[in-house]
């Protein structure tokens, strides 16, 4: 199964209780996303180390990272942590962008944001072993 497949049957999926509810009630169901410019999907992947990685990364991202990417506009972000499997511990990133440029110049914003430079700073300057980030986009 490739991911486009994945991605429109869990959509499908999604929707066939709210379609299924409608239509018993004789109503036209509502669209529940506003009709507008379509976003891009930025998924990130961060593959940490065992042990006390994960705690820092955790406390990177709550208190570096999502607060300075909502501040770019960036929002809301979706954290989805992976706990047990063989890439175990991941942690996945969802960021929504309004437009190609939003994503294409992020890291150049947050590298302008001293105000994520300063709370990072601990989690740049003191890493003791290595991450691993994979990014990919959805359109």
């Amino acid at each position: 199964m490739n991911r486009r497949d994945f991605v429109a049957g869990t959509v499908g999926a999604s929707l066939v209780p709210v379609l299924g509810q409608a239509a018993a009630n004789g109503q036209t169901p509502e669209p529940t996303v506003p009709a507008g410019k379509p976003q891009i999907l930025e998924l990130r992947r961060v593959h940490v180390k065992q042990g006390q990685m994960v705690t820092r990364y955790h406390e990177y991202a709550k208190n570096a990272l999502v607060p300075a990417l909502n501040r770019a506009g960036v929002k809301p972000v979706g954290a989805f942590s992976v706990a047990v499997g063989p890439d175990s511990p991941t942690v996945y990133l969802l960021l929504p962008h309004s437009s190609a440029d939003s994503m294409l110049t992020l890291t150049s914003r947050l590298n302008d944001d001293a105000e994520y430079q300063k709370a990072a700073t601990a989690w740049i300057w003191n890493q003791t072993s290595t991450i691993q980030v994979i990014q990919f986009s959805l359109v």
